[in-house]
């Protein structure tokens, strides 16, 4: 740190007073680091979230290169990170367990073509996601020729 005093050969007499701020406060001690490092491992246990890649994520937000350069201020945003990813992994177990497995399995003879004779084009977009956005593009484009005829 350095400080800059005008005066003469730049010195300052014994009754002057300097108050320096650190704009983020103390670094954190080893047990507050600790303590954020449970929570860390916590989400590990308890969502399977790699704790390294949290680590990534929190100093890269933060702005700093390791949990050694955390500081007071910083401490309140790990922990709003970490709220979010304890939010995050609750969310993410909760649709795990809500989703319904595949009652049937399709059949190799069962082709797109097939489900739309059976069940009309609603269940097949249901049942074909990936073909409904080309579906909705050739309806769009079969209307406009339609209209122009």
């Amino acid at each position: 740190m350095e400080l800059d005093v005008d005066g003469i050969n730049n010195r300052v007499a014994g009754r002057d007073f300097y108050q320096i701020h650190n704009a983020h406060g103390r670094l954190l001690t080893k047990d507050e680091r600790k303590e954020l490092n449970d929570r860390v491992q916590a989400l590990f246990l308890q969502y399977e979230e790699p704790p390294w890649e949290t680590w990534r994520t929190i100093h890269r937000v933060i702005g700093v290169e390791g949990a050694a350069e955390l500081r007071l201020d910083h401490r309140d945003q790990v922990g709003f990170i970490l709220d979010l990813l304890e939010e995050r992994g609750d969310l993410k177990s909760r649709l795990n367990v809500t989703a319904e497995p595949e009652s049937h399995l399709r059949s190799e003879s069962e082709t797109p073509e097939h489900t739309v004779s059976r069940g009309g084009v609603i269940s097949w977009m249901m049942e074909f996601p990936e073909y409904s956005g080309l579906l909705f593009i050739a309806g769009i484009t079969f209307g406009v020729v339609l209209g122009m005829v």
